[in-house]
């Protein structure tokens, strides 16, 4: 008999294909302008400027434009890729702070100085999948 634990994990499916292509689309014209994943190196005081953008992009469509002149996408993609940076901000900000230092200290105790971040990262990765 099948059986899959995946209760309460998120639907990817429901997400649209198309729409997921959309954001790709303008972190690839991001890339090509500022270099892949630029965004990632913001430091604090550079976050304003993507909450700047995002306003500019949502107040342009609220005035009815759809289109982005500069990049030829929907105006909505850019939104969303800049919320998807302010998340990535704020997620990093507090780095799952908490979370962060009890993996540490526990693989400290359990493997070593060595592959303390290594294991983190491992852990994290499975634990949000």
């Amino acid at each position: 008999m099948f059986k899959k634990f995946d209760n309460g994990k998120p639907m990817v499916s429901l997400v649209e294909p198309k729409f997921i292509l959309g954001v790709a689309e303008i972190l690839t014209f991001g890339a090509k302008k500022y270099g892949t994943n630029n965004w990632k190196e913001a430091k604090p005081e550079d976050i304003q400027r993507y909450k700047d953008a995002l306003m500019r992009h949502l107040l342009s469509y609220l005035d009815g434009e759809e289109v982005d002149t500069e990049s030829g996408k929907p105006h909505l993609w850019h939104i969303t890729c800049n919320t998807m940076f302010l998340d990535y901000f704020d997620r990093i900000k507090t780095r799952d702070t908490h979370e962060y230092e009890t993996y540490k200290l526990a693989s400290i105790e359990q493997f070593g100085e060595s592959t303390r971040d290594e294991h983190y990262e491992y852990e994290h990765s499975t634990i949000n999948k």
